[in-house]
């Protein structure tokens, strides 16, 4: 940029929306010359509950793929599973689809993947906790942070190699944060209110 001398180069733009571009040029949002030098070679990708024949393959892959990075056998998917997860609308699409398989291979320790927990149904957002006006960015984080390693040693019961796989970070760090926000003692207070 900028230069006097032109300096040939050979690139190639692949640009991704999920919004309709022509619409927005009609409704003058969207800059005409942009438009037409984008939409060169158009591919249409429809939303997965238009293409539900291809949840079996991707599920199978996403099965295989977080299986080889957790360093197990691939697990088989039980008809209930594939049922569930061609039944669900999947309103955030393939990497919505991910993020389920992922998890509930994470918390599945057996050879066989059940639909536990369910996949959302459409209406069905989760919902997130409001936060008080004022809140320090760091007093969010650590909330946050205390709550999901509480969570996966919940799911988990207690086991630390388990918990720490599912969140993706070092049985070390997770055993920090243990210590940090002293969840051993709140588990240890838990199981002796349990067994009164």
């Amino acid at each position: 940029m900028g230069g006097g001398n032109p300096i040939p180069v050979d690139v190639r733009i692949i640009a991704a929306t999920n919004v309709n571009l022509l619409q927005m040029l009609e409704q003058g949002t969207f800059r005409e010359d942009l438009y037409y030098r984008l939409h060169v070679i158009p591919i249409e990708i429809p939303p997965l509950r238009e293409r539900k024949a291809d949840i079996p393959a991707l599920a199978r892959h996403f099965v295989e793929l977080y299986a080889h990075q957790q360093e197990r056998k691939v697990p088989r998917l039980a008809r209930e599973f594939m049922a569930a997860l061609v039944q669900s609308d999947w309103p955030g699409n393939v990497r919505e689809l991910q993020n389920y398989v992922e998890r509930v291979l994470a918390m599945t320790p057996g050879d066989t993947l059940y639909p536990n927990p369910p996949p959302r149904h459409p209406g069905s957002e989760p919902s997130v906790p409001r936060r008080q006006r004022g809140m320090r960015l760091a007093d969010i984080v650590k909330e946050l942070e205390c709550s999901a390693v509480s969570d996966a040693l919940e799911r988990t019961r207690g086991n630390q190699s388990l918990a720490a796989r599912e969140l993706g970070m070092t049985e070390q760090s997770l055993r920090y944060r243990v210590r940090k926000y002293r969840l051993a003692d709140a588990r240890r207070n838990q199981r002796t209110r349990r067994n009164r």
